[in-house]
C-alpha cells in the first residue's frame, strides 16, 4: 500500500471519527434537552400547584415565578409563611402523583431564624424502597425566608456528563481499534516493501549466473565434440531450454518490480499490432509444432495502428501466447488468435483449448503471484506473474481485460482496446 494511500485513509478516518463524535454529542445533547425540559415543566406545575394549596391563592402564575431551579435536579418554593411539614410531604405526593411525576425524591424546609433547614426527608415511589435514607444536606437560599427545596437525587446536577463520559469510553475503544489497524496496515506494508526487495535483489543477482550459463551452453552447442556426440548435444541443449525458461521467469519478475515503482510510465507509439503478432506467431510456431499442436490467426482488424508501448505490447502478446501453450494437453494444443472489430473498440482475443478455468477462480487470476490451485500436481511451471503483468500494462493503457473460461473446454483472454476517434 502506498504513503499517499495510507495518508488518505488516516484523513479519511480522522474525519469519520471526529464526525462521528460530534454527531453523537449534538443527539445526546438534543435529547437530554428534551427530558430535562419535560421533567421541569411537571415539577414547576406540580410545585405551583403545591404553592397554591399551601397559601390559599388562587392565582397560579404568581406561585410559578417564586420558584427557582438552582440545579438541574434541585427546585426551591418561596412560600414566605410557616410551613406545615406533613401539609407538604401530603401535598407533594399528590400533585407530583397527578403530573406523572414518579420519582424518588427529598424534600426538606427552611427557616430564616436558624438559618437552616429544619426538617429534612426522602420519599420513594419503588417498593421495595419505603424507607430510605436522606441524602446530602439540601442547599439554602438565602434571598428567601420561608421556603421549601426539593431535590431528585436520581437525577444528577449535569446529567450530560455522564452520557458524554460513556460516549469518550466509547470514541477511545474506536480509536484504539482504529490505531492498531493503522499499524497493522504499516507493519504489512513494511514487510511487503522488504519481501519486495529482498525478490528484486535477488532476480537482479541471477542475471549475471544465467548470462553465463546462456553463454557456455551456446559454445557447447558450438564445439564439434559436443555435434558428433548426440548425448552431449542433448545435454547441452536441456542446459540452454532450461536456461532461457529461468531467464524469462527473472525478467517478470523484474518486470512487474518496475511497474510497481510509483515512477512508472508507458511510452505509446504508433504500433502495427497485426505485424508484432505476425512475427511473434511466427517465433512461436516451432514450440507449438514440437508438441504436435497448431494456431490459427485471424487478424480482421480494420485500424491496426494503435497507440502503445511496443516493447510493454510485445511482453502481453508473448504472455497470453505462453500460458496458452502452458495450460493445453500436447495432443489438443490447438489456438486460436484473432482481432476483430465492435462498435467503439478493437478486441484481441487468444483462445485455447486447455483445461480451463473454475468459476470461482476467475476473479483471482490477475492477482500477483496466483496460480489456480491444482492439488499436489505441478506440471506447469511458473510464478504466477504472466496475467498480473498484462492486468497490469492494460490497465496502464487504458484498455479493458476479461477471460472467460469453461473446464474442460478451454480459455478465451480477451483485450478491449478503444477507438481513436479523429
Amino acid at each position: 500500500m502506498r504513503s499517499s494511500v495510507i495518508a488518505r485513509l488516516i484523513i479519511l478516518g480522522s474525519i469519520a471519527i471526529l464526525s462521528t463524535l460530534f454527531i453523537q454529542f449534538y443527539i445526546i445533547r438534543q435529547q437530554q434537552n428534551v427530558e430535562e425540559r419535560a421533567f421541569r415543566d411537571k415539577a414547576i406545575t406540580a410545585l405551583s400547584k403545591v404553592a397554591k394549596r399551601l397559601s390559599k391563592n388562587d392565582d397560579l402564575e404568581s406561585f410559578t415565578s417564586l420558584i427557582k431551579h438552582p440545579q438541574s435536579n434541585y427546585f426551591l418554593v418561596n412560600i414566605n409563611d410557616h410551613i406545615n411539614v406533613n401539609t407538604l410531604d401530603y401535598y407533594l405526593k399528590v400533585e407530583f402523583q397527578n403530573v406523572g411525576l414518579k420519582e424518588n425524591y427529598e424534600f426538606g424546609i427552611y427557616d430564616c431564624d436558624r438559618d437552616s433547614m429544619v426538617y429534612h426527608n426522602a420519599v420513594s415511589y419503588e417498593a421495595n424502597q419505603k424507607n430510605i435514607r436522606p441524602g446530602t444536606k439540601l442547599p439554602t437560599y438565602k434571598d428567601y425566608l420561608y421556603y421549601f427545596g426539593v431535590r431528585f437525587p436520581d437525577r444528577q446536577a449535569n446529567p450530560f456528563y455522564s452520557y458524554t463520559w460513556v460516549s469518550l469510553g466509547l470514541l477511545m475503544l474506536i480509536l484504539l481499534f482504529f490505531a492498531y489497524s493503522l499499524w497493522i496496515i504499516l507493519k504489512q506494508r513494511t514487510l511487503a516493501e522488504m519481501q519486495k526487495d529482498f525478490i528484486n535483489n535477488l532476480t537482479h543477482e541471477f542475471k549475471t549466473p544465467l548470462a553465463a550459463v546462456n553463454i557456455s551452453s551456446d559454445v557447447l552447442l558450438q564445439n564439434e565434440v559436443i555435434q558428433e556426440n548426440p548425448r552431449l548435444r542433448q545435454y547441452a541443449q536441456i542446459i540452454k531450454n532450461q536456461n532461457q525458461l529461468l531467464n524469462t521467469q527473472v525478467e517478470r519478475v523484474l518486470q512487474v518490480a518496475r511497474m510497481e515503482k510509483t515512477n512508472f510510465q508507458i511510452l505509446p507509439e504508433p504500433v502495427n499490432i497485426h505485424e508484432i503478432i505476425t512475427d511473434l506467431v511466427s517465433g512461436t510456431e516451432p514450440r507449438i509444432k514440437a508438441k504436435n499442436g497448431e494456431i490459427h490467426v485471424q487478424l480482421n482488424a480494420m485500424a491496426p495502428v494503435i497507440s502503445a508501448d511496443r516493447i510493454h505490447f510485445i511482453h502481453i502478446i508473448q504472455n497470453v501466447l505462453d500460458n496458452a501453450i502452458k495450460y493445453s494437453e500436447d495432443h489438443q494444443l490447438k489456438i486460436e488468435l484473432e482481432t476483430y472489430d465492435e462498435a467503439d473498440k478493437m478486441v484481441i482475443r487468444c483462445a485455447d483449448h486447455g483445461s480451463g478455468i473454475p468459476k470461482e477462480y476467475l476473479k483471482k487470476i490477475f492477482s500477483r503471484f496466483y496460480r489456480v490451485p491444482t492439488g499436489n500436481v505441478h506440471n506447469v511451471k511458473g510464478f504466477g506473474l504472466g496475467l498480473h503483468y498484462v492486468y497490469q500494462i492494460c490497465k496502464a493503457h487504458g484498455w479493458k481485460i476479461r477471460i472467460e473460461s469453461q473446464v474442460g473446454v478451454g480459455t478465451s483472454l480477451y483485450i478491449e482496446i478503444p477507438k481513436v476517434i479523429s
